[in-house]
């Protein structure tokens, strides 16, 4: 009876996730309530899950445990399709000592295994301290719940003890320092019910693994019509909101946003072009004009990956001016970072289409998806500023007093947009267009790099 009771919240929480009715819980896992595991639809489709159950034993990680999930872990891959973990555990069990730390590192390695193969995605349903919260951050995917998600390599408690440093459960490891600091988490809901509808939408753009695509939604309805242009300043040093013209482009409200609160000079998330899910990638002008920092950086690199893993077409909306520069960045390993970017751009095999909206300078250019490292397409703006940087910066660069600081400065105007027509007549820009016309142009070379896709097969 006792057990029973153990198992009713991991149970709710996986019926909640699949289909109704369609849940079947593997054999196996009736033989222990410290985890449960089994399979179901999602969306029409088949998903595995586990559910860590914090009841029995604080949900704590022995070999029993780990073994189970490894156990559905590769059925999944086997089968090759995504998987679904609800993480609520202290981590591994002390009484079992070095075998818990060797389950545990068993488990590590089969998150490894499955990356990039299958969509791995992490809910976290309470506290999760060391192999628990290094678990869901080898996944690709994670979920936190407001004032009551935490995850922390070791709880306050310990952090008290070896470091004298006092700290609340939500200060160490709480949505906000791993939605707004430190960038772990992906997505951030307001309560369960919330976390897991979420999951159902998130699981809805990706493909079962990384040998199909992700299946297209036979609706592909246009957003209401606004020339984009209304949306973006004539003014190149004029802030915007990026979202607004993301959410013009693609269909009616497809556009679903990760890492909302982190990197926020940065936009990642899905869209639909048409009904084909596509990876965005975006400068946000609204904070530090679009400039690239150290975590903008990291969060383009990883999402570039991911997209490329799955095959999701990534779609890049550039305006920026350029890399953020000081002291504090070039510390924090910004060349590193940025260099990252041009390494996941140059490897990623999957079609990239850039469109300048409004200003690319610098590195910047080069490393947001250019030709010259391998971009499928790129569209600039009839508005568009390309350059090696922005004309002020060029003008305190190169004047040599006040009065030629104007004659300069209409030079590098006149250049600045010979740029543009130097760029198409070298290929380095396949086509200026007018702003209205940018969703139907992705839309076009979306649908036409799918064909020659589906032709090469």
């Amino acid at each position: 009876m006792e057990k029973d009771i153990a198992r009713v919240k991991p149970l709710e929480l996986i019926h909640k996730l699949m289909d109704e009715g369609t849940f079947v819980e593997l054999q196996e896992s009736m033989q222990e309530t410290n985890v449960l595991t089994g399979f179901g639809k999602v969306n029409g489709r088949r998903v595995y899950a586990f559910a860590q159950n914090f009841e029995t034993r604080g949900g704590s990680i022995d070999s029993a445990h780990a073994n189970k999930i490894i156990a559905v872990m590769d059925i999944a891959l086997n089968e090759g399709v995504p998987i679904v973990g609800f993480y609520h555990s202290v981590g591994a069990r002390i009484q079992d000592g070095i075998l818990a730390l060797d389950a545990v590192g068993k488990l590590f390695n089969h998150h490894v295994k499955l990356s990039g193969k299958i969509p791995q995605i992490s809910v976290i349903m309470g506290s999760c301290a060391g192999g628990a919260a290094y678990c869901p951050a080898l996944t690709d995917f994670i979920f936190m719940i407001e004032e009551k998600s935490k995850l922390f390599v070791t709880g306050p408690k310990v952090v008290q003890a070896i470091t004298g440093e006092r700290s609340t459960a939500e200060e160490l490891g709480g949505t906000k320092i791993h939605g707004k600091v430190s960038g772990i988490n992906h997505f951030e809901s307001s309560d369960e019910e919330s976390a897991i509808k979420d999951v159902r939408r998130l699981l809805s753009y990706l493909p079962q693994n990384h040998r199909e695509k992700s299946p297209r939604m036979v609706s592909g309805i246009s957003p209401k019509y606004l020339d984009p242009k209304n949306i973006v300043p004539v003014e190149s040093n004029k802030p915007y909101d990026m979202l607004k013209l993301i959410e013009k482009i693609v269909d009616n409200e497809s556009f679903i946003e990760i890492q909302k609160q982190y990197a926020k000079n940065t936009i990642i998330g899905f869209g639909r072009f048409n009904g084909i899910a596509c990876g965005l990638i975006a400068n946000q002008p609204k904070y530090l004009a679009g400039a690239l920092d150290v975590d903008a950086s990291e969060k383009i690199a990883c999402f570039i990956r991911l997209c490329s893993n799955f095959h999701l077409p990534i779609i890049l909306l550039e305006d920026t001016v350029g890399f953020m520069p000081g002291v504090r960045q070039e510390s924090s390993g910004l060349l590193r970072y940025g260099a990252d970017i041009v390494k996941a751009f140059a490897e990623a095999s999957v079609p990239k289409i850039t469109v300048i909206i409004r200003k690319a300078f610098g590195g910047a250019y080069i490393a947001l998806n250019s030709k010259a490292i391998g971009a499928t397409r790129v569209y600039a703006w009839t508005t568009s500023e390309i350059g090696v940087m922005g004309i002020g910066a060029a003008v305190n660069l190169l004047k040599k007093d006040s009065a030629s600081s104007e004659s300069l400065e209409r030079s590098l105007n006149r250049g600045m947009e010979a740029n543009l027509e130097l760029a198409l007549s070298h290929g380095v820009i396949d086509e200026v267009i007018e702003p209205y016309e940018t969703r139907q142009k992705l839309i076009e070379a979306i649908e036409e790099l799918r064909k020659r896709e589906q032709l090469a097969v």
